[in-house]
């Protein structure tokens, strides 16, 4: 469903101004336990949900009583590779806390004023360009890419919701 022009306009708005809001957090200098958490919460998410789309549908034919989730437990290749995801989350976000003290003790020993504000605005700036990029690449037929996400994930039905049938929208 196509947006209005009022309702775009909106979107991308509000779209920049919480970008450059969350910008201007000093992330880096937040108390060390919200740091870890930071760190390894999106570690822990990205594990978990790797461990899951692993899984595949569960095999009703199996004769091995299944758990009570109806998902198979999972293989060591498998596990290893959703730890390493895990673990480039972690190494990501210890770059990121890493990335915005370097940015901003940059623009300090630069006699920038208000850093922060700087980083802000330029974080909006970003999002916005690459909004309106990804608008600007989507297929002529107007499908963005997080329409082609959706039709992948509908078309793979990763946990076999089958949508569109028995009643699953």
């Amino acid at each position: 469903m196509p947006q209005s022009q009022r309702s775009r306009i909106l979107s991308l708005a509000v779209g920049t101004a919480a970008a450059s809001g969350l910008g201007m957090i000093p992330v880096h200098r937040l108390p060390r336990p919200v740091r870890a958490g930071y760190v390894a919460l999106p570690a822990v998410l990205t594990t978990g949900v790797s461990l899951l789309a692993q899984q595949g549908r569960p095999d009703p034919s199996a004769d091995d009583d299944p758990s009570a989730h109806g998902l198979r437990p999972p293989t060591v290749p498998e596990t290893a590779i959703s730890l390493a995801l895990g673990g480039l989350m972690v190494g990501a976000g210890v770059a990121g806390l890493r990335l915005d003290g370097g940015a901003e003790n940059f623009l300090r020993r630069r006699g920038v004023p208000a850093p922060r504000l700087w980083i802000g605005l330029a974080t909006g700036a970003v999002t916005l360009a690459s909004t309106l990029f990804d608008e600007r690449t989507a297929e002529p037929g107007g499908t963005s890419t997080q329409e082609q996400v959706l039709a992948l994930l509908t078309r793979e039905d990763p946990m076999a919701l089958a949508p569109g049938r028995d009643g699953v929208p």
